[in-house]
């Protein structure tokens, strides 16, 4: 009768027919006998005997010769074959788990005790008296009233003081529609705040400061020993003085007036003529002597352009100071502020000096030709040329009187002779080194020595014998 195996086993699944029992390895059916002994383990054979090692060359003689071929290695003697595993005896089958014995029956449940009668409720005891009494709690000093699970807040007094501790987490409140805090007495208010209405602070019972819906109304005077901001107002009223003590900064917009402004240190003004301007101050009057001056306001730049009748031209310099300028050049003309007089500096050819040019009747005319009726001392400004001239009257002569140039230059002299050429200069000093020159290149390297021959190696050990097989008893066959 033909085997009937069942399909799809899994590892070690066991199938019994017509007396024989199978087991499945995972690949294929495998019988199942009893259990045979365990075959021998076959003997290892013994390691080869390590071959010789061969003799060592001698070395040559002389320089060392080219570099000789390796000797080849001598054979590793063959090791001895391992003996053959014994099979493995067949595991024998486990024996069958024997029945489990039948449960016994539970017994009956037994009947439940009959529920006893409540007791009779006893009579309500009498209420006991508040704390405090009629008179409060009293509490001596360091005995702390503690709320919340970790004591978050304490109130309590020592010896001198009185707490209130909010140590936990969150805020402290304190609600009120009308809110006031006063001295012991409640003579005197320190803050008084009205819901959705004015706080206000007090200073020994008098109000100094209330919050409107607009801003803060002070009462008194408000004194700022730092710096006071003001972000975004668009004006600062004052009914009284606003002093400044160190000064005011106004860093844009200007400063509009209406009145009179009074500097009593004086101002630092920028002042520009001619090139020279004058930065330092501070400026307390600035005075311009004579008449016809005129004064120009160009409202796009704020500069005030001022012109002085009859002043000079061509390259003179005017200066105003207390004392005389240094350097001065003919024609230039110094307004001595201190004594409100015009000097200008004369050079008759044989000494220069300043010349005043504003004392007596002195007259300062600008015009294209000269004028007439001229007095010593007085000053002509050639309106089409650009010179000034003084009209000077040195009592000798004829005329003895003339306008005189007082600032025009002579006519250019001829160029002077070439000087004589120089001597011939010291010889240089020695020229540095030259640079060393390049290495040369290397000569070539001698020939490599000949080697010494390479000793032959020894013979190879013989291998091992194989060990016996090993044997295995399956169904009373021998393999």
């Amino acid at each position: 009768m033909a085997l009937n195996f069942p399909n799809s086993p899994s590892l070690n699944d066991i199938h019994n027919e017509n007396g024989t029992r199978w087991q499945w390895d995972g690949s294929s059916w495998v019988r199942v006998v009893s259990a045979g002994n365990q075959g021998f383990q076959g003997a290892i054979g013994a390691q080869g005997v390590q071959g010789a090692q061969g003799v060592q060359g001698a070395t040559g003689a002389g320089s060392q010769g080219v570099q000789g071929a390796t000797g080849s290695t001598g054979s590793t003697g063959p090791t001895g074959s391992q003996g053959v595993q014994g099979a493995q005896g067949v595991q024998g089958a486990t024996g069958a788990q024997g029945a489990t014995g039948a449960t016994g029956p539970q017994g009956v449940q037994g009947a439940q005790g009959v529920q006893g009668a409540q007791g009779v409720q006893g009579s309500q005891g009498s209420t006991g008296t508040a704390a405090g009494g009629a008179t409060g709690v009293d509490y001596n000093d360091n005995v702390k009233v503690r709320f919340g699970t970790g004591n978050d807040l304490e109130i309590y007094h020592d010896s001198n003081n009185s707490y209130i501790v909010d140590s936990g987490q969150g805020n402290l409140y304190i609600n009120a529609n009308e809110l006031r805090l006063a001295n012991a007495d409640n003579s005197k208010d320190y803050i008084h705040g009205n819901s959705g209405a004015e706080v206000k602070l007090y200073h020994n019972g008098i109000q100094r400061l209330e919050t409107t819906n607009t801003g803060v109304d002070v009462t008194g005077n408000l004194n700022v020993s730092g710096v006071l901001t003001y972000e975004d107002v668009t004006n600062v009223d004052s009914l009284g003085i606003a002093t400044a003590r160190t000064g005011i900064k106004v860093l844009a917009g200007g400063i509009n007036a209406v009145g009179v402004v009074t500097a009593t240190g004086g101002f630092n003004l920028g002042i520009s003529s001619a090139g020279t301007s004058i930065t330092t101050g501070p400026v307390k009057t600035l005075n311009f002597v004579g008449t016809g001056n005129t004064f120009l306001y160009n409202a796009s730049t704020d500069v005030v352009d001022i012109s002085i009748a009859g002043g000079g031209g061509g390259g003179a310099s005017v200066t105003v100071s207390d004392g005389a300028p240094s350097s001065p050049s003919a024609g230039d003309l110094w307004f001595e502020s201190d004594t409100a007089d015009l000097k200008v500096y004369y050079n008759d050819g044989s000494s220069a000096q300043w010349v005043s040019a504003s004392g007596g009747d002195s007259a300062v005319i600008t015009s294209a030709s000269a004028p007439s009726n001229a007095q010593d001392g007085d000053l002509w400004y050639d309106s089409e040329n650009g010179n000034l001239y003084v009209y000077y009257d040195d009592g000798s002569g004829s005329p003895s009187a003339q306008w005189v140039a007082a600032n025009n230059a002579g006519p250019q002299g001829s160029q002077g002779v070439q000087g004589a050429t120089g001597s011939t200069g010291p010889t240089g000093p020695q020229g540095n080194q030259g640079v060393q020159g390049a290495t040369g290149s290397t000569g070539p390297q001698g020939n490599q020595g000949l080697i010494g021959i390479q000793g032959s190696s020894g013979g190879g050990g013989g291998g091992g014998g194989g060990g016996s097989n090993g044997f295995a008893v399956i169904a009373g066959m021998i393999f």
